[in-house]
């Protein structure tokens, strides 16, 4: 059965965004997956939104409150895009065959990502099939003085 497009759906996939990779840690448990729907929110305290799908398992890892990373994707990084965008499930470890740094922050920080944000969790908004998370900026820094970050636009605003 073949679903027509409606006219705005074109359009709204041309709002740009960039890609990321959100790695989480709770005591044990670490999730990690692929993420577009970001952008900065607020100034004073730097806040930063992000749309979680909501049958996704790192979101309950997110609402634990322990402070998550944001990892920059550069442009030429497409294998971090085929590692991550698989997605994960809870007893599945993110992380083989990826080097992480995990002194800095306390969840991984991907070595080959071009600059990471440390967050918190503040807050959220249902958003229709995902969950609009609202988080605190409590540090960062770029990785690769020079990188320049992925940018992607869709096909059309319907999906990823």
């Amino acid at each position: 059965m073949s679903r027509e497009i409606p006219n705005y759906a074109v359009p709204l996939g041309k709002i740009v965004s960039g890609c990321y990779i959100i790695c989480l840690k709770d005591n044990e448990k670490e999730n990690a997956f692929l993420a577009s729907l970001l952008i900065q929110v607020g100034f004073y305290p730097p806040m930063v939104g992000l749309a979680v799908a909501k049958d996704r398992y790192a979101l309950t890892l997110i609402r634990s409150n322990n402070p998550f990373t944001i990892n920059i994707i550069g442009k030429e990084q497409n294998f971090l895009f085929k590692h991550f965008g698989k997605g994960f499930g809870p007893d599945e470890y993110p992380y083989n065959g990826i080097e992480i740094i995990t002194d800095k922050t306390h969840a991984p920080v991907l070595s080959d990502c071009i600059g990471y944000l440390e967050v918190k969790y503040k807050g959220e908004y249902e958003a229709g099939d995902h969950i609009m998370v609202f988080a605190e900026v409590l540090q960062g820094e770029m990785l690769q003085a020079e990188g320049v970050p992925y940018v992607h636009i869709r096909k059309n605003g319907l999906n990823y």
